[in-house]
């Protein structure tokens, strides 16, 4: 189902993962719109490689936290600055998952 919902919207999918790549974080930054994810969900899907994705907390509120936790969404606070507070939710998160989506809405400083 999800790879008929990516090439009905014009996506092609290769199937084959390289085994070397048995970690990561894709980080898609800044994303255009909230399109974004739920291609990158289908595309996951499609390839059966668990997954989380991070997402402000505000989309935890009632309707939108039915789907988004399910889905494998991970609450971020982006009003708070805590010492270390989403690094260390990123590093444990990591340690037990193979794949993490990061989207930002904010320019990136290189």
């Amino acid at each position: 189902m999800y790879k008929l919902l990516l090439i009905i919207s014009g996506w092609k999918v290769d199937t084959k993962t390289p085994e070397e790549y048995k970690r990561c974080v894709l980080v898609g930054a800044p994303h255009t719109s909230n399109w974004d994810l739920f291609y990158a969900i289908l595309l996951l899907k499609t390839l059966k490689v668990p997954f989380k994705f991070t997402i402000k907390k505000q989309w935890f509120r009632f309707p939108f936290n039915l789907i988004i936790g399910p889905l494998g969404g991970i609450p971020i606070n982006t009003k708070k600055k805590e010492k270390n507070g989403n690094v260390k939710i990123m590093a444990d998160f990591f340690k037990k998952n193979r794949v993490l989506i990061d989207y930002s809405t904010q320019r990136l400083s290189l």
